[in-house]
């Protein structure tokens, strides 16, 4: 296996990640779940609050049995560990079929020939392109994302809903809290005056524990959050027999 990495180096950035059962199948089926979980936490119970903490509902037991959540570097250190020969510093330009496999071509002039590609490279995916040009779809919300060392109830996960906003807490181990923060916002709507920051606190400091978590966090990222256009090429096709580009992720 080799791994194109278009950045020159990997860092441990990002925020939290939540693997459920089936997710988590698939990281064993990849020999990594051990590795996985010991950087995590196991998730045993999600509820849903209103804006004032009341609880609305809980997600039944058995819906999260196997379910860790995770700092997605320590999630990058066990795939990474695990990944064979890494390359940085190639960016993919182009992909196309070549005989029985899959040529792709690099922004430095060099090519890699493939049996399968499965391509990992975001929004604006190269691989996906090649299966089919379909442009991402804007879900309509703005999201926010952070790690604090303010920790909550081993194992809990929560969030709160409100007008147009919800905000989420999720343990992933070592005294670590992954949150959340959505708002319904037009695409590519610009930060407002005072920051990211300062506006996430302003947002949502009346949630139930939220304030000091927000406060504490580290340079929280903000980005519009779109839902991924699904591939329109014929099954059986050339290129979707060798090809797999980036999924659906809502946040």
């Amino acid at each position: 296996m080799l791994v194109l990495e278009r950045a020159p180096r990997i860092d441990a950035v990002g925020a939290g990640i939540t693997f459920f059962a089936n997710a988590m199948r698939a990281l064993d089926h990849l020999g990594v779940r051990a590795a996985v979980a010991t950087r995590g936490a196991p998730a045993r119970r999600k509820v849903i609050l209103t804006r004032a903490g009341r609880e609305l509902t809980e997600v039944p037991a058995d819906l999260l049995e196997g379910t860790i959540a995770v700092h997605r570097a320590d999630l990058q250190g066990a795939l990474a560990a695990a990944a064979g020969e890494v390359r940085l510093a190639v960016e993919v330009v182009s992909v196309e079929p070549e005989g029985d496999g899959v040529l792709a071509r690099f922004a430095d002039g060099g090519e890699e020939r493939c049996d399968l590609l499965v391509g990992a490279d975001g929004l604006s995916s190269v691989v996906r392109g090649a299966i089919a040009d379909v442009p991402p779809r804007y879900a309509g919300y703005t999201a926010w994302r952070g790690v604090c060392s303010v920790p909550v109830e081993p194992g809990r996960l929560t969030e709160s809903w409100g007008f147009g906003e919800r905000f989420g807490l999720v343990d992933i181990g070592r005294e670590r809290t992954y949150w959340f923060a959505t708002k319904n916002a037009p695409e590519r709507g610009a930060d407002e005056p005072e920051g990211r920051k300062a506006e996430v606190v302003r947002r949502f400091s009346g949630r139930r524990s939220g304030r000091e978590r927000l406060r504490r966090s580290r340079r929280p990222s903000c980005y519009p959050t779109a839902l991924r256009g699904a591939a329109t090429s014929p099954p059986g096709s050339p290129t979707t027999r060798r090809c797999a580009g980036p999924g659906s992720r809502p946040y």
